[in-house]
């Protein structure tokens, strides 16, 4: 049963500057819009969105989490600092169980920020953890990072990138920053 647009949008923790931008979806960042929400809605994908900063990765995610949510699908946007707060919030107050499934149940989940973690053992079995308990359920996740092909090797698990080689792909933002216009 699919539940009101507006409420899932609103419920969504899309950030408030990102959900007054208008993009222009005539552009090479617009099919790579179609070509990634397709992948997402139909493969349960994860999908790890790359590339220099202000080339639309985070507009990308918002827009995605508008399309679920449209569609009465639910969606969840996050960065991965406050992912990582959460998670270890809900460790200290033993409520791991619900944080974790709280990351588990929307239909998407956009982490953005993925570069701004300390990259400790810690922080990459959670990650993986909830990728893969996603992965298994059938819920797409969009991994936003400010590296560069050599460097997302570098810095995210091997299981989450086997995932993403599998259901969906690395995509890189290769073109001009629209911050710079």
């Amino acid at each position: 049963m699919n539940e009101d647009p507006i409420m899932l949008f609103e419920a969504s923790n899309v950030p408030s500057r990102h959900r007054k931008v208008k993009p222009d979806f005539n552009t090479p960042w617009g099919t790579m819009f179609s070509t990634v929400s397709e992948s997402l809605e139909s493969n349960s994908s994860v999908i790890i969105a790359i590339g220099d900063r202000g080339r639309g990765k985070t507009q990308m995610g918002v827009e995605l989490v508008r399309k679920f949510c449209r569609d009465g699908k639910t969606a969840y946007f996050t960065t991965a600092l406050r992912f990582f707060m959460d998670m270890q919030d809900a460790f200290r107050t033993d409520e791991r169980n619900d944080t974790i499934d709280f990351f588990i149940k929307p239909r998407l989940l956009v982490i953005d920020e993925a570069h701004e973690r300390s990259n400790s053992d810690w922080e990459d079995r959670m990650l993986a953890m909830v990728v893969n308990e996603r992965y298994q359920e059938l819920r797409s996740t969009l991994v936003i990072a400010n590296y560069s092909e050599e460097e997302v090797e570098k810095h995210l698990n091997p299981s989450i990138l086997s995932r993403a080689e599998e259901s969906g792909g690395i995509v890189v933002f290769d073109w001009e920053s629209f911050r710079s216009r």
